[in-house]
């Protein structure tokens, strides 16, 4: 199944914001692909909000007045022009890794752009 995630791409800017965007990113990852929730719902990602700590009254806020609207516009607007053949895709620092299919494919990408593993003294 798709939905609209639009205010979950909104939700995620504001999370960013309050330092707890790789949270709220992983919250929605696990709500809509293991437990198959509609992640274009608010209750559902004021219930992933919640679960992280943060404010489910200053999310409310934050999608009332569409605060990072033009975040997530100007996101959407360089997916456009990059234009992937293939979804998945992954950008990094301007490097484009279109639908990998291998781990060593997203392995290679990261040393490319020196990030390092979890544990591996990052």
């Amino acid at each position: 199944m798709t939905f609209n995630s639009r205010v979950a791409h909104e939700l995620n800017k504001w999370a960013d914001t309050q330092g707890c965007g790789a949270a709220f990113r992983k919250a929605v990852f696990c709500a809509y692909l293991v437990d198959g929730k509609n992640i274009g719902k608010v209750p559902v990602l004021m219930e992933l909000v919640s679960s992280i700590g943060l404010s489910c009254q200053e999310a409310d806020r934050i999608l009332e007045t569409h605060a990072f609207k033009d975040a997530v516009d100007s996101d959407w607007a360089r997916s456009l022009q990059v234009d992937p053949e293939y979804i998945p895709s992954l950008m990094l620092n301007g490097q484009l890794l279109v639908n990998p299919q291998e781990y060593s494919l997203y392995e290679k990408l990261m040393r490319d752009n020196n990030i390092k593993r979890r544990g591996d003294g990052a």
